[in-house]
């Protein structure tokens, strides 16, 4: 009887021993199919800069090595100012990756992969959006180190991507203005709760609101509103509960802080079109006074609201305006008329904007002609 126990006691280790074993192979295998094979592959192929906390694998020249470290050191800095120091269990792996190379999935631009610690940035952005995606991945490390640190779970496990997805976003702003363009009309009135909003992936607009939801709450209380959240959460496993009572919103109903009446919208196009100005710009200030600074539809207020003053030869006023609605709409034209503004009052700064909207053309593939010739037209003033 005791050699028949013995026996069965063994095969159950070694069955134990052996489910293991196999799940871990196919863990491996899995990783290694979906990214880290072609990741290490590519990664022994190209130079490598190693430092005590990151390395980065590149094919680009050393000068811009050295560009990115220096931008990385404020990029920690900041880290450091939102979530304290933090131990990232891996040294994080920084991968410039070229638009030829399949290593982004989900976005052309960069990518977070928890499992390694490991950002990816397309090398082939333009400065603003290069630097701007680099912040926003690595915000991604550091939120995941500092719930790493206290509890070894992984970040999406505890947190709404929308709110993780704010929390990047919000932080890269604060060193790179990655301008994202406004929502258009048709989508600004079909602003989902937060509930809502999948797991799995967002979309640009769900980007931009959460943006604008997490922004609110730093604005509103502080940096350390976005700890406390993550904390009590690690505690409670509840993250609305928690967002419930450390703010003063419920999060089923927080959405619509960001989103506006269309009738509002209707009824500023209608003053405007009979030329009754001061009946607009009153509705048009009271909806940004009820609102947040950012919100879905934000850009036409602005943009209405700087035209009224244009009209009424308020340069100075619509110059004060007008560096919101650029964190809205950071085109060519908008540089562009920004620069119109920007000239009767201040000749230094038209230039700049016209310098920025040259560029923008220029890289987001825009006939030059126009923003050329006012460029040449301000420069013989």
């Amino acid at each position: 009887m005791k050699t028949r126990n013995l026996v069965l006691l063994i095969l159950g280790v070694l069955t134990g021993l052996f489910i293991i074993i196999t799940t871990t192979v196919f863990g491996i295998y899995y990783v290694i199919k979906e990214k880290g094979f072609e990741m290490v592959v590519s990664i022994s192929t190209e130079e490598k800069v190693e430092r005590d906390s990151y390395s980065i694998h590149h094919s680009v020249s050393k000068d811009r090595v050295k560009e990115i470290e220096e931008a990385l050191s404020s990029v920690f800095e900041l880290g450091e100012t939102w979530f304290g120091q933090v131990d990232m269990n891996e040294k994080l792996i920084i991968k410039m990756v070229s638009n030829d190379e399949k290593l982004l999935t989900a976005s052309r631009t960069g990518e977070y992969d928890i499992i390694q610690n490991a950002i990816r940035v397309n090398q082939n952005l333009n400065k603003e959006s290069f630097y701007g995606t680099l912040a926003h991945e690595v915000a991604h490390a550091y939120t995941q180190g500092y719930i790493y640190n206290k509890e070894k779970v992984m970040m999406t496990d505890v947190l709404p991507l929308w709110f993780i997805e704010g929390i990047a976003d919000t932080f890269s702003y604060q060193l790179y203005d990655r301008y994202y363009s406004d929502s258009p009309y048709e989508e600004w009135n079909e602003i989902e709760p937060f509930h809502n909003i999948p797991n799995e992936a967002v979309g640009f607009s769900h980007y931009e609101l959460s943006r604008f939801a997490v922004e609110h709450l730093v604005s509103e209380y502080g940096l350390s509103i976005i700890t406390d959240i993550i904390d009590e959460t690690l505690e409670t496993n509840d993250f609305e509960g928690v967002f419930n009572k450390k703010t003063d919103y419920l999060l089923s109903d927080y959405h619509k802080l960001f989103e506006f009446e269309e009738d509002e919208y209707e009824t500023i196009l209608k003053l405007l079109e009979q030329k009754e100005e001061d009946k607009a710009e009153k509705a048009i200030v009271k909806v940004l006074e009820e609102k947040p600074e950012y919100f879905m539809g934000a850009s036409f207020f602005y943009s209405q609201y700087i035209y009224i003053l244009e009209e009424q030869n308020r340069h100075e006023e619509a110059l004060e305006l007008v560096e919101k609605f650029l964190k809205l709409d950071y085109s060519p034209i908008s540089l562009l008329r920004a620069s119109k503004i920007a000239v009767n009052s201040d000749k230094e700064l038209a230039l700049e904007y016209g310098k920025q909207a040259l560029h923008r053309a220029e890289v987001s593939g825009y006939e030059l002609g126009l923003y050329q010739k006012w460029l040449k037209d301000l420069s013989e003033e």
